[in-house]
């Protein structure tokens, strides 16, 4: 179900496919889990007055796998057309929003929801680009609330995309769940070897 949500996301295109059919690929090519990983979001909106707002906003590369120590990058697409802050932020599996009902309790910002665990990566008086990297617990990202962010982008006047790399610490055999805590469909996960 999920491949199809995302090939549906992507307006039909393979390159989900073939992303993970890439990553899965060199695991075995080589024997061992690559030391390096990327997660990018790319996507678009269309907007039209009192019809409708569609986003395609997506992780690429959103099911990665990563061994002990190896580095993640969370970096905006080359092709993202949408200028919002985006977080790649830790939570428990039971969290992720599963239905319509659960992204609006998320978008009202409601105590107790795992969307206000990105919230220090999203701009602020204090910190006008937000914060890149929020580490709640030992060093590197391993555990739920670990989030990276990447500020709004400017796509079209030659402004660099964001970009964030970090150390994945958690142990082998862990598997992190991530989403978006700003566009909370954004979904995905790292499996740590």
């Amino acid at each position: 179900m999920r491949l199809t949500l995302l090939i549906g996301c992507l307006g039909g295109s393979g390159l989900a496919l073939a992303g993970a059919a890439t990553a899965a690929t060199y695991s075995s090519a080589h024997g061992q889990p690559p030391a390096r990983a990327t997660v990018l979001v790319d996507g678009n909106g269309t907007f039209v007055a009192n019809r409708f707002v569609r986003e395609t906003l997506h992780f690429v590369h959103a099911d990665v796998t990563i061994r002990s120590g190896g580095k993640l990058t969370f970096e905006d697409g080359p092709k993202l057309s949408l200028p919002d802050p985006h977080t790649l932020t830790i939570v428990n599996r039971s969290e992720l929003p599963r239905a319509v009902g659960q992204l609006d309790v998320c978008f009202a910002d409601a105590p107790g929801t795992p969307c206000l665990l990105g919230a220090p990566n999203l701009p602020s008086p204090a910190h006008p680009t937000g914060v890149r990297f929020v580490d709640v617990g030992k060093p590197g990202l391993d555990e739920r609330g670990d989030s990276l962010g990447l500020p709004p982008a400017a796509t079209d006047n030659g402004i660099p995309h964001g970009k964030v790399t970090v150390t994945v610490t958690a142990k082998p055999g862990t598997t992190l769940y991530f989403f978006c805590a700003v566009h909370p469909w954004m979904q995905g996960v790292i499996h740590v070897k």
